[in-house]
């Protein structure tokens, strides 16, 4: 896909691959960084004392792929993080990482981004990430409470009735080492899509992939090393988002070492790629 459809295709659908991004040397140094840094609990900015990143996730290159596919005006907000996970687990269930979102799907966007860099083959094994196509512009109904919940905000604010209509378009994301993942906040997905052995291509909703049987499934081969990272364009989207985390009981550890090691990141790359940086000391401005 070229550059200029890369955009298009994440509005449309709610998500783009884009293929090759980084060269063989490039994932070899982003897996040495996830693994050596993966418990420190802290924007992945902030453990960059090796410059592992300086050729990959903090290069000119990177931050144009990102303003030509999200805007131009990105927002960055400390958070990133690194996963390595060795333990098979079972496809998650279907979920969004927007919060703080009161709008209709269908008429508004919400500006906040996922990109996640997947650092093993989930072209041909399983453990990747699923999708449901243009889900983007649709509520999540996925529960009989959050089902409940919907319904009232639907009759108080007069949403579309298109954003009750479910995708059913499943996606499991072929992506491969060197590869970047985009999805917006409000798309649904799962983590750990299972493939088959047989007819690799067929896709299904997570509830099926659960109650599969091994012999039919194509195991993951590699330990899980994963960057998640959150960038957004400068928006109420992103006010609330943050304010949102920052709230978290579970993220204040994570929040308080990118606050004492704050004089680490590095602000001068940013700047240079004209991104600007929001956190607890400017949310509002």
């Amino acid at each position: 896909m070229e550059k200029k459809l890369y955009k298009n295709f994440l509005q449309q659908n709610g998500y783009c691959l884009i293929k090759n991004f980084f060269n063989i040397d490039e994932v070899e140094k982003l897996r040495k960084f996830v693994v050596k840094n993966y418990n420190n609990n802290q924007d992945i900015y902030l453990s960059n004392n090796d410059s592992a990143l300086d050729t990959n996730l903090l290069s000119k290159r990177y931050f144009q792929i990102l303003k030509e596919t999200i805007g131009n005006d990105l927002v960055y907000f400390l958070d990133s993080s690194t996963f390595v996970d060795n333990i098979q687990k079972n496809t998650g269930i279907f979920h969004i990482d927007a919060r703080g979102d009161e709008k209709d799907p269908d008429s508004t966007i919400y500006k906040v981004w996922r990109v996640g860099v997947y650092l093993q083959d989930h072209k041909n094994n399983s453990g990747g990430i699923k999708m449901i196509a243009k889900s983007h512009k649709k509520f999540l109904c996925n529960s009989i409470k959050k089902i409940y919940y919907i319904l009232r905000k639907f009759f108080k604010n007069n949403y579309s009735l298109k954003s009750l209509i479910p995708s059913f378009k499943y996606v499991n994301i072929s992506s491969e080492p060197g590869d970047l993942i985009i999805w917006n906040g409000r798309t649904h997905h799962c983590g750990r899509f299972k493939r088959l052995k047989k007819f690799k291509d067929l896709t299904f909703h997570p509830f099926i992939e659960r109650h599969l049987p091994n012999f039919l499934i194509k195991n993951e081969i590699t330990d899980r090393l994963v960057v998640f990272q959150n960038w957004g364009l400068k928006d109420l989207t992103v006010t609330e988002y943050l304010k949102y985390r920052l709230s978290q009981k579970s993220d204040e550890k994570y929040w308080q070492n990118n606050n004492n090691n704050k004089g680490k990141f590095p602000f001068d790359i940013f700047e240079e790629n004209s991104i600007k940086i929001i956190d607890d000391s400017n949310i509002n401005s």
